[in-house]
């Protein structure tokens, strides 16, 4: 169970940082 919430929070952090990433590209 805590394997699946490790993967989940990783990938949710990825996708923010790249998202983040673009924004402060943008400005």
């Amino acid at each position: 169970m805590y394997n699946i919430l490790h993967k989940v929070y990783h990938s949710v952090r990825s996708y923010a940082n790249r998202l983040f990433g673009g924004i402060m590209d943008i400005i």
